[in-house]
């Protein structure tokens, strides 16, 4: 289990990284935005998990989980939905006759995954979608890498991540047509362009020389023996082309990080902001922690934590 210690901006500490470059950097599914969902705000929702995004395509966690069970509920045929005129969604709640609007592209993805069992309701477990000649079924929860629809494969997968990780990429496209050049998805971050990039080595057309060393700012810092160089693209968190460490990416722009203790950890912080903490030694075990506290005395009356591992007491370790 992953013990890191996150920091917001003002250095108070966060379970999340605050931004996506450290998320990925990390490799976390979540990341916690600055700003709150507006969507959210929108609906009247306010809490620290509507700053939650996702990874992988910066999407809202909450809405996410808002939006699964509302397809789930389609699905199994508890909610009608009727497009408008206007071309807005309303979804209606036979229970309650509660009703929400959306755009006309949401109810599209709506409709399409929904196509996907037909007229009828769909299997909510793995026996019945094999009952029913399918090969998936829905599932009150988004996945957790994207936060797409619920709708599960037999294997207990995500239908559409399954479905990405089989489609071939736009290089892997060009491969199998034999062709030496491929349209990217996103922009070189040399020259900033969209053009098209070798099969082979990846370098794009529009760069220059194709056998030539390669020339991102940070290479050519690196070759050298710099330990800054600027980069092409704004910093995502602080929006500006400032300097970036060669090492660990560090932008110059951002208000420098708080310094930190490497012998902080999470138990320390733990221990250190909720000294009064009452937890078992049972349950300390199932959430991997280092410390308990049960409240009650040891030998010399301490009454603070104690090693999960060994059941000692940390106050008469220290003397």
């Amino acid at each position: 289990m992953s013990r890191n210690i996150f920091y917001h901006v003002d250095g108070q500490p966060s379970p999340l990284p605050t931004d996506i470059e450290e998320a990925k950097r990390y490799r976390k599914r979540n990341y916690f935005d600055v700003a709150a969902c507006p969507t959210c705000i929108e609906r009247g929702d306010v809490g620290l998990f509507t700053k939650a995004r996702f990874t992988s395509n910066s999407e809202c966690c909450h809405c996410a989980l808002i939006d699964a069970l509302d397809f789930y509920n389609l699905a199994i045929n508890v909610y009608t939905f009727d497009l408008q005129n206007d071309g807005s969604m309303l979804i209606y709640s036979d229970r309650d006759g509660s009703e929400r609007p959306v755009s006309n592209e949401y109810f599209k993805r709506f409709q399409t995954s929904l196509n996907l069992f037909g007229e009828e309701s769909a299997p909510v477990n793995r026996q019945s979608a094999i009952a029913h000649d399918l090969g998936f079924f829905v599932h009150p929860e988004p996945c957790k890498k994207s936060g797409h629809f619920g709708i599960r494969t037999v294997k207990g997968e995500c239908y559409f991540c399954e479905n990405e990780r089989n489609t071939l990429s736009a290089r892997q496209q060009a491969i199998a047509h034999g062709e030496k050049w491929y349209i990217p998805e996103t922009t070189c971050k040399i020259c900033n362009t969209q053009s098209p990039k070798h099969v082979d080595n990846g370098r794009c057309q529009n760069c220059g020389d194709l056998n030539g060393p390669k020339t991102s700012p940070r290479q050519i810092a690196i070759s050298n023996g710099e330990s800054w160089y600027t980069p092409v693209q704004p910093c995502p968190k602080c929006h500006t082309i400032a300097d970036r460490r060669v090492t660990d990416g560090h932008c110059k722009g951002c208000v420098a990080p708080p310094t930190r203790d490497h012998r902080v950890t999470a138990e320390s912080t733990m221990m250190k902001e909720f000294p009064d903490m009452i937890l078992s030694r049972d349950d300390a075990r199932g959430l991997g922690i280092k410390v308990y506290r049960t409240g009650g005395p040891c030998r010399r009356d301490h009454r603070g934590f104690r090693y999960t591992s060994t059941g000692n007491c940390i106050e008469c370790l220290n003397g």
